[in-house]
This record gives C-alpha cells, sequence and structure tokens, in this order.
C-alpha cells in the first residue's frame, strides 16, 4: 500500500502446496515514496514499512537481480 491506502501490487493472493516457492517481483518500477507491506505465511504475519529504495536494497541483498 502507498502512503494514501492504495493497493499498488499483491504478489500473491492464493494458497500454495507446502514447499519452496519462488516469485519474481521488481520493485524498482515503484514510484520514490514510502509503502507500508504485509507478508503472510504459514500462519505468520509481517507487517511494517519501506522506502522504495529500502525495497529494491533487500531484493539485491537477498541475492535477486533488480533491473529495469
Amino acid at each position: 500500500l502507498d502512503v494514501r491506502g492504495r493497493r499498488i501490487e499483491t504478489l500473491v493472493d492464493a494458497p500454495r502446496p507446502a514447499g519452496p516457492h519462488e516469485i519474481r517481483w521488481r520493485p524498482e518500477r515503484l514510484p520514490n515514496g514510502v509503502y507500508f507491506f504485509r507478508l503472510e505465511a504459514e500462519g505468520a504475519t509481517v507487517t511494517g514499512t519501506a522506502s522504495s529504495e529500502a525495497l529494491i536494497a533487500a531484493v539485491k541483498e537477498a541475492g535477486y537481480q533488480a533491473s529495469l
């Protein structure tokens, strides 16, 4: 969500079978700003805020190439 509460993107919104999954996401397409996120997996929920720059850095740190 952006600061106005608009949903920017949903990566997955469906149950997935057990096991590892890969989702490709390119946050470098986001306009600069602050975003709110929620991650739900195996009954746990993580919420927070991050700048678009921090999201790109996190993706790169995880070993993924963020390219335009």
